[in-house]
């Protein structure tokens, strides 16, 4: 879901979220009118302790030997409640040694966690960013969700390892990244932390050693712009805006922020040719198209929100939000057998149950995941489309 408009906030991307206290080595970011800010160095955040060892030893190695077996005690070991018994949490993104600590993590705490284990036991595994697609609001800054898991290499096959499997449902578009992109990732989730809880400066260095570490990672150039924007250096977020559109020039995100800080400094033209090329980057994004079909749905213009809603499935079939909303306006326009179908379809999307993150989703709506049963039409009346749909802000993303 992706937003334009006049009147923007800021709109930023992140990748599971997480904070907590880091007593590590450090390099030097350079960052505006304070000077340099400490950041912790890329190998303390992978770091594997000895007390991480320990615990391989005891629950993996000493018990196996062939790669096969090695996986599957080490996943015994990470999601059984003899071993660690993870949970989720994505209040703040932790490093390696937070997470085992802890016990606690999002998507991304999750997997460095688990690939600097599995590397400990010489198992052959990678990072994979798969696609996703929930947003939330928090202040002025509206998040895209990204996702990011392990693959798995054993035997001549591949297996996927997922702190959130329900995600392989609603996105099923995946790739394989390098190490640096996942540590791109991580630097660019503790800056746009550290920006939303009102610590711009050090949100600027984090982001910006995001992309230092991943000079191709576009959403980390636009959460830079968007960080510097609010430290109130419109000409170096503009300069952030426009390497993000180098690389990826239907960026909407960029482009979106772009635009806005364009109409801010009151430039009509360049504003106007932003607009034009936002409005082309929308059309084949099925977020813009399921966020225009809102605003269409909350103004009453049902066969119009059902249209956008239609062209949102048709680009990304997977999501199991878009046929929620397909649901809402088949209902509102008295017809139930689409309705029924469209409901049916949400649930099946959505099967990983109320706990997992598309379950979340539904939980969003006062709803859950529904089965395919007739009766599942009349237990969903409360759905409400105003808690779907934020207010125009600045666009971020980060990993969930």
């Amino acid at each position: 879901m992706r937003y334009s408009g006049v009147n923007h906030r800021i709109r930023a991307s992140l990748h599971c979220l997480a904070a907590g206290l880091m007593l590590m080595p450090i390099v030097l970011s350079a960052a505006a009118p304070g000077g340099a800010i400490a950041l912790p160095a890329p190998d303390r955040i992978l770091a594997v302790s000895d007390d991480m060892r320990r615990f391989l030893a005891e629950q993996v190695s000493d018990h196996a030997q062939s790669p096969l077996a090695r996986q599957r005690l080490l996943m015994e070991a990470v999601f059984s409640q003899a071993g660690l018994d993870l949970t989720y949490d994505d209040s703040v993104t932790r490093t390696v040694s937070e997470t085992f600590r802890d016990r606690r993590g999002n998507c991304l705490s999750f997997t460095l966690l688990y690939v600097a284990l599995a590397r400990e036991l010489g198992l052959n595994v990678s990072y994979q960013e798969v696609s996703d697609s929930l947003w939330h609001r928090q202040g002025d800054t509206i998040l895209k969700r990204a996702h990011i898991n392990v693959l798995a290499h054993l035997s001549g096959r591949r297996h996927i390892v997922d702190f959130e499997p329900g995600l392989q449902f609603a996105a099923p578009r995946t790739r394989i990244v390098s190490e640096a992109r996942a540590l791109a990732h991580f630097y660019n989730n503790r800056g746009m932390e550290l920006l939303l809880d009102g610590r711009v400066e050090e949100g600027v260095a984090w982001v910006r050693r995001a992309t230092e570490l991943d000079p191709r990672f576009v959403p980390a150039w636009s959460n830079l712009g968007v960080a510097l924007r609010k430290s109130g250096r419109d000409s170096e977020a503009e300069r952030a805006y426009r390497a993000a559109l180098e690389m990826e020039p239907l960026n909407v995100q960029a482009l979106s922020n772009l635009m806005s800080l364009m109409q801010r400094r009151q430039d009509a033209d360049e504003a106007a040719r932003l607009e034009k090329r936002l409005r082309q980057a929308r059309r084949g994004d099925p977020y813009s198209q399921y966020e225009d079909g809102l605003a269409a749905e909350r103004h009453g213009n049902l066969d119009q929100a059902l249209r956008l809603f239609r062209r949102a499935v048709r680009l990304q079939p997977g999501d199991e939000m878009f046929h929620l909303a397909q649901f809402r306006v088949y209902y509102r326009l008295g017809d139930q057998r689409r309705a029924q179908e469209a409901l049916v379809r949400a649930g099946e999307l959505a099967r990983a149950g109320p706990d997992s993150a598309i379950g979340r989703k539904f939980g969003l709506l006062g709803l859950t995941p529904p089965n395919p049963a007739p009766a599942a039409v009349a237990a969903s009346r409360s759905v409400r489309v105003q808690e779907l749909s934020p207010p125009r802000s600045t666009l971020t993303q980060r990993v969930f």
